[in-house]
């Protein structure tokens, strides 16, 4: 997967490095409103155990006009949600991952904040991924490979939806 995404990440310029642990957009990129005027920025959350899948992902949402903060697994994403959860506009969480799963971390993101907009990634089918969760527990679905427009529509979908549940904010 993570060739396919590469290649298809860096025939995209300009593509913003990472800096830190969270990757800010452009300047003057896709966070603009149609009157000219400055937009806020959505912030996504991104955990994932595969550090190139992460730091992949995390460029292609920069390079797409989004904040970025990365978690290296699901225990990482709670506390930074935890630090930073007024400032996520949505998550974006591998649903297998060692230690606590990223469906574990999602539980416990909306019981700080519920309807917080949530994408689960995963190597299998959504078909079979969502056998083993409850029903409107998630927001959107990628399965791996995905490509980076795929990735983008599904974050900026789960963003145009409603909010759920009492999430705080609106989605613009």
């Amino acid at each position: 997967m993570t060739d396919r995404f590469e290649n298809q990440v860096s025939s995209a310029e300009p593509v913003p490095g990472i800096r830190d642990r969270t990757s800010e957009p452009e300047p003057g990129g896709a966070a603009r409103a149609s009157d000219g005027v400055r937009a806020r920025v959505k912030t996504v959350l991104v955990a994932d155990d595969e550090a190139e899948v992460r730091r992949i992902v995390a460029r292609t949402l920069a390079w797409g006009g989004f904040r970025v903060i990365e978690a290296s697994g699901g225990a990482e994403a709670v506390a930074l949600f935890e630090a930073h959860g007024r400032e996520v506009d949505a998550v974006l969480l591998d649903v297998n991952m060692p230690g606590v799963s990223g469906i574990e971390s999602l539980e416990r993101i909306r019981a700080s904040r519920p309807g917080t907009p949530a994408v689960l990634v995963s190597g299998y089918r959504e078909k079979f991924a969502a056998g083993h969760l409850a029903p409107g527990s998630y927001d959107g679905f990628l399965s791996k490979p995905f490509s980076p427009e795929e990735l983008l529509r599904a974050v900026a979908s789960v963003l145009r939806s409603e909010p759920r549940d009492g999430a705080e904010g609106s989605p613009t």
